[in-house]
């Protein structure tokens, strides 16, 4: 997993489940889903690539839209193995 974070927003890249995004300009948690492909996440998720370049790292998105299918498909796999204790505790922590 792999995370960047601007002023007002902050970007989340994880391989086995869709990217997400977040509005933090009113604190530090993260209070308002955002658009994963919009304007703000574009700009986070291009800073990530930049880094992630820069530093060799693994969460640089290589465009592989397949990966991300792959991914969702073994993120869904997971979550409904999971007890509903769990599934719980994870929505109150704010996953969905």
């Amino acid at each position: 997993m792999c995370a960047v974070r601007g002023a007002d927003a902050k970007y989340i890249r994880n391989a086995r489940f869709p990217d997400e995004a977040y509005r933090v300009d009113e604190g530090l948690t993260e209070n308002e889903s955002i658009e994963p492909d919009g304007p703000v996440a574009a700009e986070l998720s291009a800073v990530l690539d930049r880094f992630g370049a820069r530093v060799g790292s693994a969460c640089v998105d290589d465009g592989d839209d397949t990966t991300n299918h792959e991914a969702d498909s073994d993120a869904e796999e997971t979550i409904s193995g999971m007890d509903p204790v769990t599934r719980r505790r994870l929505r109150d922590l704010g996953y969905r």
